[in-house]
């Protein structure tokens, strides 16, 4: 939440985006521009599309920044990424009408690729990956989110771009930081997961899970690998009732607490008290932690002495030096459709301890390369670190 004392009289407007656009800070002593004032935004000749995966704001990944997913039931007018001067191409930057969503830098990879017109094309002439990373930033984030209250449409959407005051430091500050730049935007190019399709097969569903029997046309490649069972020693999850000793701020002796938003966002937001009798679950060195419901879970490697939550699982392995590999594999394309084919129940899909035994997983694990390490903290996160400090 973002709070501001803003003096109204004499004001000929209360638009709650202008004001608070107005007061917002950077953490920086860089002059501010209007990005109308050194980028621009057009609209691309669009295209009628049918049975053709798009790239939406709703595929991007808020973690990485890069597409997650492409969709193959958008409905819709789409660009088409390409070379010409009137339409996108690569080094612009599509900017989502969703503050949470990340900008997407247009790279080499996306050409050809057909882009929702839900997204607002913007061209920066030069330094766009600067651009770029202001507006993914920590800070980026919350002034897009801030300017967007009490506007609605895709019009408003592009004018509130615009209207956005970026810093812009001297040249020799942007030059510096351009390589740790780009090397995060070749980051986000990675595995997407594939959009749904159809398929038939004749099956003998006697004595099987139909669940399994049901999700793929290659029942042989659920029993690839060793179950994950095999590699740990314990599986532990978090009480519900030590959930009334949690708080939003740290005390002397108190535990940040592992909960569903932190595997997500890498952010504390609360604190466990240990002054109790109650029991609660702490991670021992090297756990990995996975969480308890969603399709979209993300594992992580932790240090010791964090509080789980309820909604987690943490696996302590039996050779702590794979869980930088077995998250790998939890948090790639295959990782999770494993995951997703174990999951039970309609309202909150859940995954069951029975299931994480017996969820299996492949070799590459022992082949986890240290140089080849997914980004870890989110991406705001590492643009906030980069750019402001």
């Amino acid at each position: 939440m973002d709070t501001a004392t803003i003096d109204l009289r004499g004001r000929s407007s209360w638009d709650p985006g202008a004001l608070f656009v107005e007061a917002f800070g950077w953490p920086c002593d860089y002059p501010s521009v209007r990005l109308g004032d050194i980028a621009s935004t057009f609209l691309p000749p669009v295209a009628s599309i049918d049975d053709a995966l798009v790239v939406t704001p709703a595929g991007l990944d808020s973690r990485t920044g890069g597409i997650r997913l492409r969709s193959n039931r958008h409905l819709g007018d789409v660009y088409q990424v390409g070379q010409s001067e009137s339409g996108v191409r690569p080094g612009d930057l599509l900017v989502p009408p969703g503050a949470e969503q990340p900008v997407l830098y247009v790279t080499e990879d996306l050409v050809g690729s057909f882009v929702a017109r839900a997204f607002t094309v913007l061209r920066v002439p030069e330094f766009a990956p600067w651009i770029w990373g202001v507006l993914n930033s920590g800070s980026g984030k919350r002034l897009r989110a801030i300017s967007s209250a009490g506007r609605m449409g895709s019009a408003n959407s592009r004018v509130r771009v615009l209207d956005l005051h970026v810093p812009v430091p001297p040249l020799s500050a942007m030059e510096a930081v351009e390589p740790q730049l780009r090397s995060l935007i070749d980051a986000t190019i990675g595995e997407e997961e594939e959009a749904a399709t159809s398929w038939w097969r004749t099956a003998d569903l006697r004595g099987t899970e139909w669940r399994f029997a049901l999700a793929t046309p290659r029942p042989e490649l659920l029993e690839a690998g060793v179950p994950l069972e095999a590699l740990v020693r314990e599986i532990r999850i978090g009480s519900h009732s030590a959930r009334s000793m949690y708080h939003p701020r740290s005390a002397p002796g108190d535990l940040p607490v592992a909960d569903m938003a932190w595997l997500r966002t890498g952010r504390v937001k609360s604190w466990c008290s240990l002054a109790t009798d109650q029991t609660v679950a702490v991670t021992n060195e090297a756990d990995v932690l996975i969480a308890v419901y969603g399709e979209a879970a993300f594992a992580r490697v932790v240090p010791a002495g964090l509080v789980i939550d309820s909604t987690i699982y943490a696996l302590s392995l039996k050779d702590p030096t794979l869980g930088d590999g077995l998250a790998r594999y939890l948090n790639s394309r295959t990782g999770k459709g494993a995951r997703v084919l174990r999951l039970t129940g309609s309202t909150a899909p859940r995954l069951s301890v029975r299931d994480v035994r017996a969820l299996n997983v492949t070799e590459q694990i022992y082949k986890f390369d240290v140089a080849d390490r997914e980004i870890d903290a989110p991406l705001e996160e590492r643009l906030e670190t980069l750019l402001w400090t």
